[in-house]
């Protein structure tokens, strides 16, 4: 954003920032409300918040371990590649038919 040259640029970065942040914030809760209920929403939407937060804290680290144990970071960035598909695979699974609202 900062180096766009014209009025439109700026919009055109906005709403790819728009793109980016707004599955990252709306999508857990989404998800949270989807799978469990809206019974005790608070208390399992904070627990799963805790968990993201502490994976992504321990990521870079394990990243780093991986780089030092291979020497680069490709090996590092293609295991977060892999878990990013297998967390979109279970995120595009049909729920079962019990977690689901009437």
């Amino acid at each position: 954003i900062a180096l766009s040259q014209s009025l439109t640029e700026t919009y055109i970065c906005c709403a790819i920032a728009g793109f980016v942040v707004g599955p990252i914030v709306l999508l857990p809760p989404i998800l949270v409300r989807k799978a469990f209920g809206s019974n005790g929403y608070g208390g399992t939407y904070a627990l799963v918040t805790v968990v993201m937060y502490v994976l992504a804290a321990l990521a870079p680290w394990v990243v780093g371990m991986l780089h030092a144990q291979w020497g680069n970071y490709a090996g590092g960035l293609w295991v977060l590649v892999l878990l990013e598909v297998a967390a979109a695979a279970l995120i595009i699974r049909p729920l079962p038919r019990s977690m689901t609202n009437p």
